[in-house]
C-alpha cells in the first residue's frame, strides 16, 4: 500500500522528503550548473556542450532542451 504525503499528514504524521541536491547526490549536473544563452535560445552544460530547444509545451509553461545522445 502506498501512502501519499497528504495521506500521511492527514494521519498526523509529518512527512519529510529532502529535495535532491544534484551537485552532491548524483553524477548528473544540477540546473544551477547550466548557463542560459537567451540570444540563441540554448543552454550550455559545464562541459561546454550546447543544449538546443527540443520541444515546448506552452500550456504547461515548459521548454525542453537536449544535447545529442552521443554527447
Amino acid at each position: 500500500m502506498q501512502l501519499t504525503v497528504m495521506a500521511l499528514e492527514d494521519q498526523g504524521i509529518c512527512a519529510y522528503v529532502p529535495s535532491p541536491d544534484f551537485n552532491q547526490r548524483t553524477p548528473f549536473y544540477g540546473a544551477s550548473q547550466f548557463t542560459d544563452d537567451g540570444e540563441h535560445d540554448e543552454y550550455r552544460c559545464p562541459q561546454d556542450q550546447v543544449l538546443r530547444r527540443r520541444t515546448a509545451k506552452y500550456t504547461e509553461g515548459t521548454v525542453a532542451y537536449q544535447v545529442a545522445a552521443a554527447t
